[in-house]
């Protein structure tokens, strides 16, 4: 399962409805942050990152988490989700 996947899946559950996904890839150009963001990312960062600047859209997505209300989900819940969709991918 590739990252545009992972997070249409992600949506479509009502944990992922909620989360804050960055979307961190390999891919750079235009077309595939277009992609990324109409697959339900909130952002988009190329490799490699600037520690700083992944620092401050982490930052930002809390901020904007936590203003929808979406900062109260318990961590455990989406990794549990994250598992799940995991599993039911396959090797």
């Amino acid at each position: 399962m590739d990252g545009i996947a992972l997070c249409r899946a992600l949506r479509a559950t009502e944990v992922g409805k909620a989360l804050y996904i960055i979307m961190y890839t390999g891919r750079s150009r235009d077309s595939e942050l277009v992609e990324g963001i109409e697959a339900g990312a909130d952002d988009f960062m190329s490799k490699p990152a600037n520690p700083d600047v992944l620092l401050a859209r982490v930052n930002a997505g809390a901020k904007s988490a936590q203003r929808t209300g979406g900062i109260a989900l318990a961590f455990c819940e989406a990794r549990l989700v994250a598992v799940d969709l995991a599993a039911a991918a396959g090797p």
